[in-house]
């Protein structure tokens, strides 16, 4: 009887897991999408962004930082040629995921952080994935905690809030930690195209 009862609980905790993740981000909402064309002085570098809606069109398709307003919403046009062009050479990279695997409802969390973000109206800056106030206090730093971001600390930002690794050392790996390791950590060799590299290319854009 006690067998019988411990195996109809596993079916219905399965079966819950199952209906969670169906009801979780659908198509590539929540992954990270990258492309080329960032020419700043000599850096020939990438542009990352959260997907937020499936539907490209869509104004809000992609959340991304840009060098023109601060951390907001853009259809495919404003993400592949930049927010107020209309066309231009720029590739579109792929969609990607971090590497350890992300579920439907852990990439609602990252949309979910990603909407943070814009709520904040956290400005651009070039200097590095994220600037904020070192206090070496190893709290979690808030989206209204942020100084200013670069685009790919964005991506970081919304994947590490949420426990998903991306990017920096192995002993500082979250960027979301106010310490100075952490901040050195995504400073250092810190590029869109090195973060990427450093996830699961999962398809084209």
């Amino acid at each position: 009887m006690e067998k019988t009862v411990r195996k109809i609980v596993l079916c219905l905790l399965m079966i819950m897991m199952l209906i969670v993740q169906a009801f979780g981000a659908s198509g590539d909402i929540g992954y990270a999408v990258y492309r080329d064309g960032v020419d700043i002085l000599s850096v020939h570098e990438w542009h990352a962004a959260i997907i937020n809606r499936n539907t490209k069109t869509n104004s809000r398709y992609v959340i991304h930082a840009n060098k023109k307003y601060a951390v907001d919403y853009g259809d495919w046009d404003d993400f592949l040629h930049g927010v107020g062009n209309t066309s231009s050479d720029n590739e579109a990279k792929g969609i990607y995921r971090p590497r350890n695997g992300i579920t439907a409802s852990e990439r609602d969390a990252v949309v979910e952080t990603a909407r943070d973000l814009v709520a904040a109206d956290i400005p651009y800056t070039f200097a590095g994935m994220m600037g904020y106030a070192i206090d070496d206090s190893r709290n979690t730093i808030e989206p209204n905690e942020i100084g200013s971001i670069r685009c790919d600390g964005v991506v970081e930002y919304c994947y590490e809030y949420n426990g998903h690794r991306i990017f920096g050392k192995s002993s500082a790996w979250n960027i979301t930690e106010n310490s100075t390791a952490s901040y050195d950590a995504h400073h250092e060799n810190a590029w869109p195209s090195t973060q990427a590299a450093a996830m699961t290319r999962i398809g084209p854009a």
